[in-house]
């Protein structure tokens, strides 16, 4: 609260069906996501990024909360996000995503979608192109971006993060991490990506080290 209203518009709020929508049944979770736009809403909130988890659950998750929360809409000013992973290696997988993502936009709730972090340039590409297709420039698109240090990599190498897929390159060393994620800042440039900086930063020297 104190947050969305010092910069009214600007924050972005978080809503799981995991958490937020936990041991609840459709019906009753759709009525929680309607209680937390409004509660955004009255708040200064002018985001919402509505997901699934890390964990998806059979008959309610954020697909069928956006369809069912379509029938009575959301208040004036608040505007929804969805995510979407476009880096997965299996095709079933890649299939799966692209209709979920499909079925989010043809809500008409869906104002910006969220990219999962990722690698794989081509398959960004082709992301965007899908996404331009299902709903032209109606939709904001904002990429992650990371700058790991060298110890985050040792960790991610032996637990790698779900649904998170990176190259070698960017795996190998900080030095390689640093030049994909320049090269992927490019791009999402090139695309007019807007972009979400994830590199943990407690300083303003460690925040302008991660834009460099």
């Amino acid at each position: 609260g104190i947050a969305a209203s010092s910069c009214p518009g600007v924050v972005t709020s978080h809503w799981s069906v995991n958490y937020e929508g936990k041991h609840k049944s459709r019906q009753q979770a759709v009525a929680a996501l309607e209680t937390f736009c409004q509660q955004a809403a009255a708040a200064g909130v002018g985001h919402v990024l509505v997901v699934t988890g890390s964990t998806r659950r059979k008959g309610v998750d954020s697909v069928i909360c956006l369809e069912d929360l379509r029938q009575s809409g959301v208040p004036a000013g608040l505007k929804l996000g969805c995510a979407f992973n476009p880096y997965f290696t299996s095709e079933a997988d890649i299939q799966d995503e692209a209709a979920r993502l499909r079925r989010k936009l043809r809500t008409g709730l869906i104002d910006t979608v969220w990219l999962q972090f990722g690698t794989d340039v081509a398959k960004l590409r082709g992301a965007v192109q899908m996404i331009r297709r299902e709903a032209g420039d109606n939709v904001r698109i904002v990429g992650s971006l990371f700058v790991p240090s060298a110890q985050f990599l040792a960790q991610f190498r032996l637990r790698p993060w779900k649904g998170v897929f990176c190259s070698e390159e960017f795996l190998a060393s900080a030095q390689g991490a640093e030049r994909v994620s320049g090269h992927l800042a490019r791009v999402y440039g090139e695309l007019g990506i807007e972009v979400l900086l994830e590199t943990p930063a407690k300083t303003v020297g460690e925040l302008e080290a991660a834009w460099q």
